[in-house]
């Protein structure tokens, strides 16, 4: 995602557990019904991680990034054409600095909260996996996950 790629290792996963859905055929009605409460978690589990990777997508376009730099960039002319020659030059240094400071400041949020999955400080961190996993040990401390540690499938199940 900080790429803005799907994993390689995703897809496999997810051809994996419809193969084990498809095996599955519920007999009686508390089998059907239970089975149904499972496929509706599993929706949710599905949009919520669609829901992650169009977050994880930039989608501030070049046209809108064009029209916030032009903006910056007219907004610190302004204050520039503005000044009083007649005022002490360090007050006109100060508030087109200031102009300045808040425009890129501006720009520098966009671009961070358009790239949620950059790996820069406060970005979105697996938090969510790891305490998944930590409570999956704590359910079974000896359960033997069907990948390596980087996702890499270790074979059938």
């Amino acid at each position: 995602m900080r790429d803005g790629q799907t994993s390689p290792l995703v897809v496999p996963w997810i051809n994996r557990w419809d193969e084990v859905l498809r095996r599955f055929n519920p007999k009686g009605d508390r089998e059907r019904i239970a089975f149904s409460h499972f496929e509706i978690e599993d929706d949710a589990r599905t949009n919520a991680g669609v829901a992650r990777f169009r977050a994880a997508t930039p989608s501030v376009p070049a046209p809108l990034w064009f029209v916030l730099i032009l903006g910056a960039v007219l907004g610190v002319a302004l204050q520039l054409a503005v000044s009083d020659p007649r005022e002490r030059r360090v007050v006109q240094v100060a508030l087109v600095g200031a102009v300045g400071a808040i425009l890129a400041a501006g720009l520098l949020l966009v671009d961070y909260l358009d790239h949620p999955y950059s790996g820069e400080t406060g970005t979105v961190k697996p938090t969510a996996m790891q305490f998944t996993l930590a409570a999956m040990d704590g359910i079974d401390p000896g359960l033997k996950v069907p990948c390596s540690a980087d996702g890499h499938p270790l074979g059938r199940a």
